[in-house]
């Protein structure tokens, strides 16, 4: 099967300037791991079946109650989404390329586990080397006396 190249190195490239931008914020290996776990997630919801998706959707809205509740949850992520319009930017420029891949894959016929594997095989490899390379030019190659990134 032919893979859509493209899309894969937008996606790579944006994970891997995510994973350097966390490096820099944080040296924690925990929050590391969260956010690899995150990233499966994402690449998760990305390629669930529709039908799942669907029936969350129709169980937030089936009382008025549980409609009202997803209304007032939504208020909020949109003032938060406003709040922290920096933040909220980059997580929905890491949905749009996931988003964009998932519909390449699709495109091409590829099945929901097959694109699973893919997007968060090549996500987690972008988020890996964004981090790897942070602590390579920030932290190792300074010590040793190699020119870095200043």
């Amino acid at each position: 099967m032919r893979l859509p190249a493209l899309s894969l190195i937008l996606l790579w490239l944006i994970y891997a300037v995510f994973g350097w931008n966390f490096a820099s914020t944080t040296s924690r290996l925990l929050f590391w791991a969260l956010a690899a776990c995150c990233i499966i997630l994402v690449a998760l919801v990305f390629t669930a079946p529709s039908s799942m998706v669907r029936r969350v959707m129709m169980g937030v809205i089936r009382s008025d109650s549980r409609a009202f509740v997803s209304v007032i949850i939504l208020a909020f992520a949109v003032v938060v989404a406003g709040t922290w319009f920096t933040y909220f930017t980059r997580v929905l420029v890491l949905l749009a390329a996931g988003a964009l891949t998932r519909i390449e894959l699709q495109r091409l016929d590829y099945g929901e586990w097959p694109a699973f594997a893919v997007i968060g095989l090549v996500s987690l490899w972008g988020f890996a080397m964004g981090l790897g390379l942070h602590h390579y030019f920030m932290v190792v190659a300074p010590s040793a006396g190699v020119g870095a990134i200043a």
